[in-house]
C-alpha cells in the first residue's frame, strides 16, 4: 500500500484498494456537481415539500418565482442549492400565512353560489352560475364597447369575475346601474338600456321564480324594459 493515502481508503489488497478509491471517487464527485453552474434560468427546477404542496400551486405561473429564478441565474446558485433555498423561503412564508391559497376554480363557484349551492354537484353550480356570469361578462364588454371604461379598466374587471367576491362585485355594479335606470353608457333614466344591459338584467336570479333570489318587483320591471326596447 503507497504511504500518503488516508486510513478510510486503505486496503489489504489491491481489490479492496480500488473499491474504496472507486467509491470515494463518486462520493466527491457527487459533492462537486453540488457547486454546478445553470447554464440558464430553465435548467432551475423546483419540487415542493409536502408541507406547501397544497399551498404553492403551479410555481411556473408565479411571477415571483420566475423573478427568483432569473436572480439566482445571474448570482450563480448552483442548480442543485436551488431548490432547497426556494423551499425554504416558500416554507418560511407559509410559516407567517403571507402564502395565498393557490386558486380553486370549483371552489370559488361554490362560493359564488353560497347557500343557494348548497347540496349541488359542481355540474349543476356551472349551469346555475354561467348564465349569470355570462351577463355580467355582457355588462363589462358593453361598458367597453360604448367608451364608458378603457381597455385597462376593462380588463381589470373582467379579472375579478374569477373569484367570487370579484364577481359579486360586477354583479352589484350591475344592479346599480339597472337600479338607477342607467345604460353603461351612463347620462341616466332617459337613455334606453342596451340588448346588453337587458341580457345581463335576464340573467339575474332575481327574476327565476325557482329561485329563491326571486325578486318579483325587479322581475316585472324587467319584463316592463325588455317589452319597451322591443315593441
Amino acid at each position: 500500500m503507497p504511504d500518503g493515502f488516508p486510513d478510510h481508503l486503505r486496503g489489504n489488497t489491491a481489490e479492496e484498494f480500488a473499491t474504496k478509491i472507486a467509491a470515494d471517487w463518486q462520493k466527491q464527485r457527487a459533492q462537486v456537481s453540488k457547486f454546478d453552474p445553470a447554464r440558464s434560468a430553465d435548467e432551475y427546477t423546483f419540487t415542493p415539500s409536502e408541507a406547501i404542496k397544497g399551498i404553492v400551486g403551479d410555481v411556473s405561473k408565479d411571477p415571483v418565482f420566475n423573478a427568483a429564478r432569473e436572480s439566482a441565474f445571474k448570482a450563480g446558485v448552483p442548480k442543485a442549492a436551488f431548490n432547497d433555498f426556494v423551499g425554504g423561503v416558500y416554507e418560511a412564508l407559509q410559516k407567517q400565512n403571507l402564502l395565498p391559497a393557490p386558486y380553486d376554480p370549483v371552489k370559488e363557484r361554490a362560493a359564488f353560489l353560497g347557500e343557494e349551492g348548497r347540496g349541488l354537484n359542481d355540474a349543476q353550480i356551472v349551469e346555475k352560475v354561467t348564465p349569470i356570469l355570462e351577463g355580467a361578462l355582457a355588462f363589462v364588454t358593453e361598458l367597453g364597447n360604448n367608451g364608458t371604461i378603457d381597455q385597462a379598466g376593462r380588463e381589470q374587471l373582467l379579472s375579478l369575475m374569477d373569484t367570487a367576491a370579484g364577481a359579486r362585485a360586477i354583479l352589484s355594479l350591475q344592479k346599480l346601474v339597472a337600479r338607477q335606470g342607467l345604460s353603461p353608457g351612463g347620462q341616466g333614466g332617459a337613455q334606453q338600456p342596451t340588448g346588453n344591459d337587458l341580457k345581463g338584467r335576464l340573467a339575474d336570479p332575481r327574476n327565476d321564480r325557482d329561485n329563491l333570489k326571486y325578486d318579483r318587483a325587479f322581475a316585472e320591471e324587467t319584463a316592463r324594459l325588455y317589452q319597451k326596447k322591443f315593441s
